[in-house]
């Protein structure tokens, strides 16, 4: 028999410790974690500072010692099974301990090494009390999301999806029963949404927020509005994750919309009624006004244009002669509490000037402290300027109609008195005839003679306030023929009045009676010096060509002809006191003079000889400003008038033949009767164009010339020539009437009248006459 075999001969024989070399140890001292190398008889070969100090034992008492009988108590807890697997399996270690001797949480980490195992503890009780801490945050803040109605959810993208349990129950999913992934949740959402949540969040860089609101369509099929705030995270392992909270804001948004209803209602109904609204509040000192009232003011709705209003004073944009009204109105609705409603002008941002209809009221808190003052603006400028412009045009049109009576009175006025004039001077005429040239009675038929020249003036001043009064017209240069006037003007402007002549060059010609002309420049020369008075001053004259439109014709003097398009202007400037709105209003008025010794038509003659002449007048002036006068003509077209014959000689002038002489009046017939048989001719007489209709008809070819004068009774001169031309068609007429020429020669225009005879006439006037009608010189016919 053998004998028994000693085991313990068996046994592997103990292998030589080596200790670990300076350049291992070298690498595991700059740990701050306690390390240990253990051989595989579980020597200690190497152990770090952090070691040393963690078990508070010298180094020299470890290093290769058995670390089983230097900690007795580790021998066979979880060290001791986690060293022997390491060694047996080759495969890392780890575990969690609580050293009760220390009360701290460890974590250790045993890792094979090529002749034994490598051991790191590290001090995890930080970690451990977060983690306990979070775990009491977490079910807090689970109670919490419950309460306010707010879920979470984390994303790991493209992957898994974690919800709260409250977002499950916005879901209206059940968070101990359901489960639910990405594509669960995106078909949960309205189609918009998913393809939006999807495209975001892929794109949302890390560590921006994603802030939408997501429509979602429940289990139960109710629907409700999410709002979901999120942000992408990047982990420390380079992954990816989207965390984010979601939050029922479906009732909220439901009365947002309807807020946001109300208030386009209200913005567009502001918008369309030109209505703004504003609301100030007392404590705060600070105003907000609505969007239609900064468009009013000129502002467009944005929060640069609110501040830049902001920081003007309040009452700013109101015209300064309101805002003391303004300010008072403000005062009483705090006083009273009543709401009040004034009219006020403001200035827009452009500095244009609008009206407004402004109405405040207050509101008090609920105890029944003022609080706030609200109300609207209403912009009424065009309702204010059509206003403004109705009443112009009314005050025009009354002016015009009260002109127009006046001239329909002073027409008729000039009418009979020129006829009766024709009688005096035809009388005058004819005495003059019949004495010797040196007899003593002359002188004074002679000075009746000038006095009823000096009448005949006046019913020329009569005629051109009715714009009949127009006589001999011509193209003419408005600045030449001022020009020729220099010498004249200066004489008649006081000797501290200084001329200034500003005459355009190349204008277009004007038809213009000149002696006319002369007459309405000589009338604003004088008036300009009177405004002067004794002070020192300047005249200016100023002529230029001007396109006038019919706006710019609104605010000429009323009743003029003129007509929009292109015009000379002829304006007289005086830098003396001005006149009042009042004055204005006046100063074609016949008669009406500023001045203590003033007399005659004025103005008033002014106006009618530029209404003869189809123009127009317009006057600036202030007081303390001075007056400018500016006369429009228009331009020159073609004349057709017919013109009166003044190179015929007709002291001696003698024919013969038979006229008919129609007129009205028996003066007139009888002095033109007497006078035309001192000529040589015999005459028959009519009092209306019915009678000379009768005689015409008797002997149509008797007549050489009929005398027709144009306004008569039963028919007139225009019906009479027309009877007359029917019965004989080159039948000469020779048209006389007190009225201007040009209207009338425009009034018979393509009858082949033969001349215009102007009353009143003297004797060498209707010879004159006769003779170019005839178409005779003075030997005869």
């Amino acid at each position: 028999m053998h004998e028994p075999v000693d085991e313990s001969s068996l046994a592997p024989a103990t292998r030589p410790f080596i200790a670990l070399a300076p350049e291992q140890v070298a690498l595991l001292e700059w740990s701050p974690n306690p390390k240990l190398v253990l051989d595989r008889e579980f020597r200690v070969r190497y152990v770090n500072n952090a070691a040393v100090a963690y078990g508070q034992v010298e180094r020299d008492a470890l290093i290769g010692r058995n670390v089983w009988e230097c900690y007795p108590t580790l021998k066979d807890s979880i060290f001791h099974q986690a060293y022997e697997s390491v060694l047996k399996t080759g495969v890392t270690a780890r575990f969690e301990r609580y050293d009760d001797e220390r009360d701290r949480w460890q974590s250790v980490y045993a890792f094979p090494a090529d002749d034994g195992v490598i051991a790191v503890l590290e001090d995890i009780t930080e970690r451990r009390r977060a983690e306990r801490s979070l775990q009491a945050s977490e079910a807090a803040l689970a109670r919490s999301q419950e309460v306010a109605g707010i879920g979470s959810f984390s994303v790991e993208r493209p992957g898994h999806i974690q919800l709260s349990a409250q977002a499950y129950r916005l879901l209206g999913l059940d968070p101990t029963v359901d489960t639910i992934d990405i594509p669960t949740i995106r078909a949960m959402l309205a189609p918009s949404d998913s393809e939006r949540w999807g495209s975001l969040s892929a794109r949302t860089p890390i560590g921006d927020d994603i802030s939408m609101d997501f429509t979602a369509t429940r289990r139960d099929g109710s629907t409700v509005i999410l709002h979901v705030l999120a942000r992408s995270v990047k982990g420390a392992s380079g992954d990816v994750k989207l965390f984010g909270t979601a939050q029922d804001v479906t009732e909220q948004r439901h009365a947002l919309e309807n807020l946001r209803r109300s208030e386009e209602t209200l913005r567009l109904a502001q918008e369309a009624a030109n209505i703004g609204s504003f609301d100030f509040d007392l404590r705060r000192n600070s105003m907000f006004r609505s969007d239609q009232l900064l468009r009013m003011l000129g502002f467009e709705p944005t929060d640069e244009a609110r501040a830049h209003i902001d920081a003007r004073p309040r009452f700013d944009f109101v015209h300064p002669d309101d805002r003391a009204l303004v300010q008072e109105t403000w005062a009483k609705v705090l006083s009273s509490g009543e709401r009040h409603v004034i009219r006020m002008r403001v200035f827009r941002a452009d500095g244009a000037e609008r009206h407004m209809i402004s109405s405040a009221m207050l509101v008090r808190d609920g105890n029944g402290e003022p609080a706030r003052i609200v109300g609207t603006q209403v912009d009424i400028t065009d309702q204010v300027r059509s206003d403004e412009e109705r009443a112009r045009v009314e005050s025009q049109l009354q002016q015009a109609q009260k002109l127009e009576s006046l001239g329909v009175l002073a027409g008729g006025i000039a009418h009979d008195f020129n006829n009766l004039l024709v009688g005096i001077l035809g009388n005058a005429s004819l005495a003059l005839l019949d004495l010797e040239p040196g007899a003593e009675a002359r002188q004074s038929i002679a000075e009746i003679e000038q006095s009823a020249q000096r009448a005949a003036e006046l019913t020329r001043q009569l005629l051109a306030y009715a714009g009949k009064g127009r006589y001999v017209v011509e193209s003419a240069d408005a600045s030449t023929v001022i020009s020729e006037m220099t010498s004249l003007m200066r004489t008649a402007i006081s000797r501290n009045a200084s001329l200034q002549l500003d005459l355009a060059t190349s204008l277009p010609r004007i038809d213009v009676d000149v002696n006319q002309f002369r007459q309405v420049v000589m009338n604003l020369i004088t008036n300009a010096s009177d405004a002067l008075g004794s002070k020192p001053g300047l005249i200016s004259v100023r002529t230029g060509r001007q396109e006038i439109s019919h706006e710019y014709l609104s605010g000429c003097a009323p009743g003029s002809g003129a007509q929009p398009g292109s015009c000379t202007y002829v304006e007289v400037h005086d830098n003396g006191t001005g006149m009042d709105d009042a004055t204005r209003q006046r100063i074609f008025e016949p008669f009406f003079s500023t001045k203590f010794t003033g007399r005659g038509l004025g103005l008033a003659a002014t106006m009618g000889i530029m209404r003869s002449h189809h123009g127009a007048i317009r006057v600036y002036s202030e007081v303390g400003s001075g007056t400018s006068v500016k006369l429009l003509f228009p331009s020159s077209v073609q004349s057709s008038g017919v013109g009166t014959a003044s190179g015929v000689r007709t002291e001696e002038w003698r024919s013969g033949g038979q006229i008919l002489v129609v007129d009205d009046e028996d003066s007139v017939r009888a002095v033109a009767s007497a006078l035309l048989r001192r000529r040589g001719f015999r005459t028959q007489e009519a009092s209306d164009g019915v009678k000379a209709l009768e005689l015409f008809q008797q002997q149509p070819d008797a007549f050489d010339l009929v005398l027709l004068d144009l306004t008569m009774p039963s028919m007139n001169g225009e019906e009479t020539l027309r009877a007359l031309r029917d019965v004989r068609p080159s039948v000469n007429v020779l048209l006389m009437s007190g009225y201007n020429e040009q209207d009338v020669t425009r009034m018979f225009a393509g009858r082949s009248l033969s001349g215009f005879l102007q009353k009143p006439f003297r004797a060498e006037e209707l010879y004159a006459s006769v003779a170019r009608s005839l178409g005779v010189g003075t030997n005869g016919r």
